[in-house]
């Protein structure tokens, strides 16, 4: 009888023992799980920020507009201008003696965007321009490798004229689109063309 308990006992234990290995088991197997969803998570998480990084890069890649732009040059008796003008703008090269300038400058380049009238220009060119004192406003800027001063009047928002220094002392450009007829960026990039200057001087 004693024999027949102790077996039941020894079977007990051994079923105790295999019933704590498979729970054991189920355990680390749960743990291995979560280890491998852990990583899952991490792998997909990094993916997803190199994706973002990769679209934003297209962005800014995309977001750089290149404009096609064309040196042109006008020749005169203190030396030769150019400038470079974007494809969506519209040039006249003024000779000297020819009276195309209305500010009555000797010799220039006007410029407008191709979709404003022939009176809404920008006139760049060498010669003396009677600036008028009163209402003026001056905003200096470098310009061309100079010292540039923009001129503006009475309170207005948009430029009526720059005036250069240095070796480009010489050089004026005259806005004949004042009333507001350009959006701002117009006014501004024709500011840039003229930033774009090369000018080589006779004297």
């Amino acid at each position: 009888m004693k024999k027949k308990i102790f077996m039941g006992v020894m079977l007990i234990s051994a079923l105790g023992l295999c019933a704590c290995g498979s729970q054991n088991n189920k355990e680390e197997a749960s743990s291995n799980e979560n280890i491998s969803d852990e990583a899952k998570t991490a792998a997909q998480s990094e993916n997803t920020s190199d994706d973002t990084e990769n679209a934003t890069e297209g962005e800014n890649v995309s977001d750089e507009i290149q404009v096609e732009t064309t040196r042109v040059c006008v020749s005169g008796k203190d030396g030769e201008i150019s400038i470079e003008v974007p494809d969506d703008w519209t040039y006249e090269i003024c000779e000297e003696g020819s009276d195309k300038l209305i500010s009555g400058m000797d010799y220039g380049i006007a410029i407008k965007p191709k979709d404003a009238s022939e009176q809404e220009k920008v006139e760049i060119g060498s010669g003396f321009v009677g600036w008028c004192g009163t209402g003026m406003e001056k905003e200096t800027v470098p310009l061309a490798g100079v010292d540039a001063d923009i001129l503006y009047y009475d309170g207005s928002t948009v430029w009526e004229g720059i005036c250069l220094s240095g070796d480009l002392e010489d050089i004026n450009a005259v806005n004949y689109a004042v009333q507001g007829e350009w959006t701002k960026e117009q006014y501004d990039e024709a500011i840039d063309i003229v930033g774009t200057i090369e000018y080589k001087s006779k004297k």
